[in-house]
């Protein structure tokens, strides 16, 4: 843990440690972390494994969480400082790696900073929006049922407007 070990006056961030990592795909996971206002530290590391070494990167934290991306083996791990000998909170593999997928990873990092309930995949509470704009979505179009609602909402508007001015 020698790479790794913490430091007493560094700044307040979430550590993030590589090893062999495509810098494309830690874009969503930074981006994530962003997104929710929570710095975060990038570093290499020497060596692989997800999980050991975002354990170490959650000691190695002043806001206890770590994160790991071990790109020869294809896994990225988020673990907290409280979870140490035991495995990470969330790995993604290789397979996961969706810009969407990583940028989840990356603002449950910071929500489990700042103790805000953390979003998952299949979570219907999640609001429905379009993806952010660096992951290089347009927002959906409007689809039949909207139109013809907005159109509804307009005739009744216009209806109540006439109604005024006779009155």
């Amino acid at each position: 843990m020698a790479e790794l070990s913490p430091n007493i006056d560094r700044r307040p961030a979430i550590q993030v440690v590589t090893y062999r990592a495509d810098a494309a795909l830690l874009l969503p996971v930074l981006c994530g972390i962003e997104e929710e206002q929570i710095p975060a530290e990038v570093g290499e590391a020497a060596h692989g494994g997800a999980a050991e070494l975002a354990d170490q990167a959650a000691h190695a934290s002043a806001l206890n969480v770590g994160i790991a991306f071990d790109g020869e083996a294809g896994e990225i791990a988020l673990s907290h400082r409280d979870l140490s000998g035991r495995p990470p909170l969330f790995v993604l593999t290789r397979a996961e790696f969706t810009p969407l997928a990583l940028a989840r990873l990356g603002k449950n990092a910071a929500r489990l900073v700042k103790g805000d309930p953390l979003e998952f995949a299949d979570d219907d509470r999640a609001p429905k929006a379009p993806p952010p704009r660096w992951i290089g979505a347009t927002a959906p179009a409007q689809s039949d049922e909207a139109e013809l609602i907005q159109k509804l909402a307009d005739m009744i508007l216009e209806k109540l407007a006439k109604s005024q001015e006779r009155n």
